[in-house]
């Protein structure tokens, strides 16, 4: 790079000391005229730029890690609605299957009084005794078989639902809890309310709506704690 200066104006150039990696001569064009060639070398222009790419690189991962509670959170709160809704149908199979399998099981309870001629009075809270024809006596019988066979096949689907749905709500809690713990964890980091960000679950809004960041509250405060713990064990033993 070439540039003019006028050396009546300007005094004479100095080398920087700090520019160890660059050279600055000067040269003048005719003897006693008063401009200088002068010539900066582009090794002293390579210190400049690798500054501003280091701290461009650091801004860089600085603003990442800070995006990092929403981004994450924003991920695992979208998992955590996808289970929750790919799942719906085995959670209403599993109350419907429930539901069947009370009430069969009471319809069987209540068939078995009839058959030992004793039926419930939930009025007065207590069993009487029940004398029936005996053509009664043979529907019973007969609706009783039929549900003892009935409740095999309840039963089975009732296991198979049960199973299902254990496994999808292990899921879903496991990801809330990460979710919960990781929020807590950049919360007590940071010491800001990392809590308040948006988590865009379903099911905190149709089941238990705000429990959960209650129970992300408290384990903030826990982690607050341990992180305190740890930096008072780092002192004293640095003091030591």
């Amino acid at each position: 790079m070439l540039f003019l200066v006028d050396s009546t104006s300007i005094p004479a150039p100095e080398i920087d000391p700090s520019l160890s990696t660059g050279s600055f001569t000067g040269t003048p064009i005719k003897p006693g005229s008063d401009v200088i060639l002068c010539s900066l070398s582009p090794a002293s222009t390579s210190v400049s730029s690798s500054q501003l790419a280091k701290v461009a690189i650091e801004g860089t991962c600085q603003a990442l890690f800070l995006l990092a509670p929403l981004g994450l959170s924003t991920t695992l709160a979208i998992a955590t609605d996808l289970l929750f809704l790919l799942t719906l149908p085995t959670r209403l199979a599993y109350f419907l299957c429930r539901a069947i399998s009370l009430s069969t099981l009471w319809l069987l309870k209540s068939l078995y009084k009839l058959t030992t001629s004793v039926k419930a009075n939930p009025l007065r809270e207590r069993t009487d005794t029940y004398a029936g024809g005996e053509m009664e006596l043979l529907l019973v019988v007969t609706s009783l078989v039929i549900l003892l066979f009935l409740v095999t096949t309840v039963t089975t689907f009732h296991a198979y639902t049960f199973a299902s749905y254990s496994v999808a709500e292990a899921l879903r809690f496991s990801l809330e809890s990460l979710l919960t713990v990781l929020l807590a964890s950049f919360d007590a980091l940071f010491n800001k309310d990392f809590n308040a960000i948006p988590r865009y679950s379903v099911s905190y809004t149709l089941m238990v709506p705000g429990m959960y960041k209650l129970h992300g509250s408290k384990l903030s405060k826990l982690a607050r704690f341990i992180l305190l713990c740890k930096r008072q064990s780092k002192s004293s033993k640095s003091n030591e």
